[in-house]
């Protein structure tokens, strides 16, 4: 992870930019996205081949798995028989959605001009050395340019973590020196590109002696082609809004580097946080601890203290044994929030005809003690008048 810095204000970031800091247009690229999230929620795959199924099929590989032959929608038994030695995870085992997040607040960290659509691709505001930054620490393609189309080929052209800045008034010799094969990566299908090749177009620059209608009226990814081929898209990043997190943070000259020392504070601070979070559910639990941080990401989405508390206490654990020196402050944040959806069941069959008192009670109250203060019960006042608030109320099932 990049170095926890102080996010910038707008303001700040509009006067290094008017100041001339050489901010630029930066994507950030995964090109195998599902891997890097199983990487990143298991360290130990970071040697290994990893393969990602999906009822039973080949969504996504590790360089070396496409080079022994395996392409997207093979079999899971295919792919093993050319390697025998992958590893096989499967593509809903992993919160994409919330590590995309993660790495969103990451680079959000660095700027507020961001935009993180579509998954795997990151547009943003950043000088050269924030963006060497962030693509040393997170593994991941990068490129600059002065638009939007230059950046997006530099980083499908570039190594991991190894980014490639294109100066200005240069886009046009970077896209000749650019091969026509790394506009696949762009989603350009490979009829297409056989076609160019056929053709005579053997770089990206090549295209620009071709209109946008003459792409269009002979090539299918006509319009990509003409967007990628051109460096005129300058529109500006939209600005970052960060999904909404509870936190909770405590300082004090007592020293937290042991956990006799942070576990106490943790359980103190995840009370007051599960107190704000009801009645929503959250994903994942970060921890703090001086400059150390750590995240975990709960199996499902949980308001209870129990599995809360289990990943809170991993999370710090894990910070402690990062820490360099003895922390003076422990902050927990809650996040990927989300509001369980509303139920609607049946107590008894459908085709039960009697229905007795006693077992309704019976029933009404193990849902009660399940669902404290969330069922309700109809009180009729007159039901002969003609206002409904007239007519009846609802108050608590416990009152």
């Amino acid at each position: 992870m990049p170095e926890r810095t102080r996010r910038e204000t707008v303001d700040e970031r509009r006067q290094k930019e008017g100041a001339g800091e050489g901010l630029a247009f930066s994507v950030c690229w995964w090109s195998e996205f599902p891997v890097w999230a199983w990487r990143r929620v298991e360290p130990a795959l970071t040697s290994q081949e990893v393969l990602i199924v999906a009822a039973g099929e080949v969504v996504c590989m590790t360089p070396a798995l496409h080079a022994a032959g395996v392409r997207p929608g093979f079999r899971q038994e295919r792919a093993l028989a050319l390697a025998p030695g992958a590893v096989v995870r499967s593509a809903a085992g992993v919160p994409q959605a919330l590590l995309w997040e993660e790495v969103l607040g990451e680079c959000n960290r660095l700027t507020p001009w961001l935009e993180g659509e579509p998954m795997g691709r990151l547009t943003a505001r950043l000088s050269r050395t924030e963006l060497n930054q962030l693509c040393r620490s997170l593994q991941c393609r990068g490129g600059q340019g002065q638009d939007r189309s230059t950046a997006y080929l530099a980083a499908l052209g570039a190594r991991p973590g190894e980014p490639i800045c294109v100066p200005a008034g240069a886009e046009e010799a970077f896209r000749r020196s650019l091969p026509l094969a790394v506009l696949g990566r762009a989603g350009v299908s490979r009829d297409t590109l056989q076609r160019l090749l056929w053709l005579g177009f053997a770089n990206v620059g090549s295209l620009l002696g071709l209109s946008r209608s003459q792409l269009r009226a002979r090539l299918v990814e006509g319009e990509l082609l003409y967007c990628l081929s051109r460096w005129e898209d300058r529109s500006p990043v939209r600005l970052y809004t960060p999904p909404p997190e509870l936190e909770a943070h405590w300082a004090e000259e007592q020293e937290l580097g042991e956990p006799h020392q942070f576990e106490p504070v943790l359980g103190h601070l995840l009370e007051g946080l599960c107190a704000r979070l009801a009645p929503r559910l959250a994903a994942y639990v970060t921890v703090e601890l001086g400059a150390a941080r750590s995240r975990r990401y709960l199996q499902k989405p949980s308001g209870q203290r129990g599995p809360l508390w289990n990943a809170a206490l991993r999370a710090g654990h894990e910070a402690a044994a990062a820490c360099r020196e003895a922390p003076t402050e422990l902050v927990v944040r809650l996040g990927g929030l989300r509001t369980p959806p509303e139920r609607q069941g049946l107590l008894f069959a459908p085709d039960r005809r009697t229905l007795r008192p006693a077992g309704l009670q019976k029933a009404l109250t193990r849902l009660e003690a399940r669902h404290p203060g969330r069922m309700f019960r109809v009180r009729w006042l007159d039901p002969d008048a003609y206002l409904p608030e007239e007519a009846w109320t609802l108050e608590r099932l416990s009152q």
